[in-house]
């Protein structure tokens, strides 16, 4: 199976450290929250700004306040 596979490097990874973070529409409490994210998992980081990082989740893109997750680099 290994022949399907290729090594990506200078990719960021999120994984998240509480039992269940806000998935929301923008950078910053204010915006709507369209879904929730739990610990262990980790996503992809696409963006950030100051103190949020933007992922691709469930098909979509939603930010995640980076103080509740752990920066991975691959």
């Amino acid at each position: 199976a290994g022949s399907y596979l290729a090594r990506t490097t200078g990719v960021t990874g999120l994984r998240v450290n509480v039992g269940d973070l806000n998935v929301r529409s923008g950078a910053g409490t204010a915006y709507t929250v369209i879904g929730h994210v739990h610990s262990p998992e980790i996503y992809v980081r696409t963006s950030a700004v100051t103190g949020w990082n933007k992922v691709n989740w469930a098909g979509r893109s939603g930010w995640l306040g980076a103080a509740y997750t752990t920066q991975l680099s691959f």
